[in-house]
Order: C-alpha cells, then sequence, then structure tokens
C-alpha cells in the first residue's frame, strides 16, 4: 500500500481546508447579497410611498430640486431649457 508524504499529504489537507474557507466566505457573501437585496426592495417601496404623498400633496407635474426642496412645474421648468 502506497501512502503520501508527510508533505504532500499536508498540503492536500491546506487546499481541501482554503477551499472550504472560499467556499464559507462565499455562502456568508450570498447571504449578504440576498439581504441587501431585500433592504433595496423596501427602501424602494419606502419611496414610493413618499412619492406617492408628495405627489398627493403638491400634484403629479412638479420637479423637486433635492438640494433645496424648491418645488417647480414641470412645464416651466422644460420652457426655460
Amino acid at each position: 500500500m502506497q501512502v503520501l508524504t508527510t508533505e504532500e499529504l499536508d498540503t492536500l489537507k491546506s487546499i481541501i481546508a482554503e477551499d472550504g474557507k472560499i467556499k464559507a466566505q462565499i455562502g456568508a457573501l450570498e447571504l449578504q447579497k440576498q439581504g441587501l437585496f431585500a433592504a433595496a426592495v423596501e427602501l424602494n417601496k419606502t419611496y414610493a410611498e413618499h412619492e406617492k404623498s408628495l405627489t398627493e400633496k403638491y400634484g403629479e407635474n412638479i420637479s423637486i430640486n433635492i438640494e433645496t426642496g424648491e418645488i417647480t412645474p414641470k412645464e416651466e421648468e422644460d420652457s426655460q431649457e
């Protein structure tokens, strides 16, 4: 019966252990990715609800400057360009 040398066996064990670590990290990253996708979906829902609220209050044909909060009618904005 043939047997690996100690060095060969250690190298093989090291490679297998590193492979396991990498696969575990990939799994953890996949879980993190799924969590981020879920967070993005929730944020989009929140945005849509807020947008609906603003539309009900200020009307549909408006443009909001995200820096200043200034609200302008879209027609006015289009004619200035």
